[in-house]
């Protein structure tokens, strides 16, 4: 069983904890490379499941828009580990060759548009109004961050094509290939 525990006075996050309230690893991401998403649906506001996601700097690090009031940080990549839901993305190879490069490369280049671009940006759950006519990102909420950058090399993750990008909405991307999943069921992302 996890446990869930308030991030704000209206969000909450679900999380596996040990006996003296840690996060305790549940499993093993593997095979995390740079470029990569990873979308937990284990994070909540007003009874709203919204998710959470981030874009993977490196093997240990991930860049997240993490809470309301704090600006986007790179993060430890092991705390994904202790949440109930994670699911792991990478943009496909059929996707990243249309653009000239392979999937490594192509992580690479997103890895490198997150940390030149992503890091310090306030926070913000309307970010289109602070972004309008911007060069650079001046708002952002996690899965904004993320799709700003893949929008940064011509590709559009947000499924719907709705005015607000949602973890969700970018875990139904064809953009990518599963790398892994953990306690979501896979078959309801394409419906």
């Amino acid at each position: 069983s996890y446990t869930c525990e308030e991030t704000s006075i209206f969000s909450s996050n679900e999380r596996f904890k040990d006996e003296e309230g840690k996060n305790k690893k549940h499993y093993d991401l593997i095979d995390v490379q740079p470029g990569d998403v990873l979308i937990s649906m284990s994070t909540h506001t007003m009874g709203y499941r919204h998710g959470h996601c981030g874009i993977v700097i490196n093997e240990d690090k991930i860049l997240e828009a993490v809470y309301w009031g704090k600006p986007t940080e790179i993060c430890g990549i092991k705390r994904w580990e202790s949440c109930p839901t994670v699911l792991q993305l990478r943009i496909s190879e059929k996707l990243a060759e249309s653009k000239g490069l392979s999937k490594e490369e192509m992580g690479q280049l997103l890895a490198d548009i997150a940390t030149n671009q992503g890091i310090d940006v306030r926070y913000s759950m309307f970010p289109n109004i602070f972004n309008y006519n911007c060069d650079t990102m001046k708002r952002t909420h996690c899965a904004h961050l993320v799709w700003y950058i893949f929008d940064k090399v011509g590709i559009d993750i947000n499924s719907d094509g709705g005015i607000l990008v949602t973890p969700w909405d970018i875990a139904q991307s064809d953009a990518f290939e599963i790398v892994q999943v953990h306690g979501m069921d896979i078959d309801k992302l394409k419906s």
